[in-house]
């Protein structure tokens, strides 16, 4: 999918955050493919629904490639206490349509939440 960032489903987190605590939030997608030389496909962590002003932390996990490259990413920060909910989601640049993010046996996708 072009700039519409997607939600993966199943990774979905939700919490209950103390006051004055910190929580660590890791995405890690080990088979991200995208189709169109010349953009770029992120992998992104939410509190909230996947959108550009709920977003915390993104990656670029491939840029010009047509290859199978898995991408992480993490924050470490203090949300305001009470109830969240995480999500993580891939979206991509330029007018390519053809941005994937597959996951099996040997390629999970996972999203951590910690309090720290």
């Amino acid at each position: 999918q072009t700039t519409t960032h997607n939600a993966v489903p199943g990774s979905s987190v939700s919490v209950v955050v103390p006051p004055g605590r910190k929580v660590r939030v890791i995405g890690e997608a080990r088979n991200r493919i995208n189709n169109t030389a010349g953009n770029s496909t992120y992998i992104g962590l939410y509190d909230g629904t996947a959108s550009a002003a709920n977003m915390i932390m993104v990656a670029l996990a491939a840029e010009n490639t047509t290859a199978n490259q898995g991408a992480a990413v993490s924050r470490v920060y203090t949300p305001t206490p009470g109830a969240h909910t995480y999500n993580l989601a891939f979206y991509g640049d330029g007018a390519g349509t053809d941005k994937t993010l597959g996951a099996g046996p040997d390629a999970p996708i996972q999203l951590v939440v910690e309090l720290v």
